[in-house]
């Protein structure tokens, strides 16, 4: 989380210096590059040693597992908070037998395209990516400097999903989606008038909400070959396991 608030920190450092003298910027490199040699310092074993190429390993084979969770239910994913009881499913060899063989994903974005398919994490990008084009143009920025110091934190916040899942922990999710709709309430007014956009959310939640018995019939399906899965996993057990 640190290193996720000191490298947004930094890129809107740079940002912001690309209008300003070239010494600026040349300081803020500096300046950045001494911070990062402190980290790497203070927290070595974490940053650079065996424990945090052991988390990037473990990251990426469930970032596999993902992968192999869309292509057998790329639409709409194997269901919300489904994704531990399935990864068993989908794990690769390296993971088989071991603690992490039912778990989360370890990565917020992978979590919800495995349990919400394409159509489920394209709708959650779109609430992120709408929340804050109200402040896509530099004058709408620069005269609004509340809203930029709320992008700034949930930005930082938004990189740790690359490593974690922290949406799935209530008192960390329910201040994270408040804060976002702070940053809707002070984006540009235009941007939610949009009659096209408009359009489009009510096309795509009516093709949702006809779409829900078929999807209910499917999962029925799945939880029915996810037991049978289960049952022959056991039968081929060794005895003791």
């Amino acid at each position: 989380a640190i290193v996720a608030f000191l490298a947004v920190g930094v890129l809107v450092l740079v940002t912001h210096a690309l209008a300003r003298p070239r010494w600026f910027l040349q300081v803020i490199g500096v300046a950045a590059a001494g911070l990062a040699a402190l980290l790497v310092w203070r927290f070595p074993v974490q940053l650079v040693g065996s424990i945090a190429w052991e988390g990037v390993t473990f990251r990426w084979l469930f970032l596999k597992t993902t992968l192999r969770m869309i292509a057998s239910e790329p639409i709409f994913g194997v269901g919300v908070g489904q994704y531990p009881m399935w990864s068993s499913r989908f794990i690769p060899a390296e993971l088989v037998g071991s603690q992490y063989a039912s778990e989360n994903a370890h990565n917020n974005f992978a979590q919800i395209a495995g349990e919400m398919g394409l159509v489920g994490f394209t709708a959650f990008m779109g609430v992120l990516v709408i929340s804050v084009s109200g402040l896509r143009h530099r004058r709408a920025r620069a005269d609004n400097p509340l809203a930029l110091s709320v992008l700034f934190g949930l930005a930082a916040f938004i990189v740790t999903w690359l490593g974690g899942h922290p949406l799935l922990v209530p008192e960390v999710a329910y201040p994270f989606w408040m804060g976002l709709g702070v940053l809707a309430g002070l984006a540009e007014p235009s941007t939610f008038l949009n009659r096209k956009l408009l359009a489009a959310t009510c096309l795509f939640a009516a093709v949702l909400l006809i779409s829900i018995p078929w999807r209910v019939i499917d999962k029925e399906n799945a939880i029915t070959s996810y037991r049978q899965f289960g049952a022959a996993s056991s039968v081929r057990a060794p005895a003791g396991s």
